[in-house]
């Protein structure tokens, strides 16, 4: 192998460890305009059917995007006050279920953190949990 072919392979290994060093740093960059592609995809159909029936291109985006919006807010309207009111009833009656979701989020809490470098705190469990749960000691 002469130096100028040791040179060029070296260049080429550098250059793949770059790139994958970038696609590293951006991967949640990536998985953002994924799920943005697979959504525009998914509305698509129903934004030509609007501009078929004479609203113009902009305003039908604007209809359908606000109407996902608008169902989405909604569903989590219905949805999430029944399924608080029942894990806090779970919560009440169990201890050691208490005793898991603390748990858990203090693992979710290390983990974030330690990924993003910065301290994360989702909420305090002593504060919220005091009347449910004791922690020992």
């Amino acid at each position: 192998m002469t130096a100028q072919q040791a040179f060029r392979n070296t260049i080429i290994v550098l250059a793949t460890i770059a790139a994958a060093y970038a696609i590293y740093r951006s991967l949640h960059i990536l998985v953002v305009l994924l799920i943005a592609i697979i959504v525009a995809s998914a509305v698509r159909p129903a934004v030509l059917w609007l501009t078929r029936h004479r609203v113009s291109y902009g305003l039908a985006i604007l209809a359908v995007y606000g109407g996902l919006g608008l169902s989405l807010v909604l569903v989590s309207a219905i949805v999430v006050p029944p399924i608080t009111s029942q894990l806090s009833d779970y919560i009440g009656n169990d201890q050691r279920l208490a005793a898991r979701i603390i748990d858990t989020q203090s693992w979710l809490e290390r983990n974030v953190s330690n990924l993003t470098g910065t301290q994360v705190k989702f909420f305090d469990p002593a504060i919220y949990c005091k009347r449910i749960w004791q922690p020992p000691g």
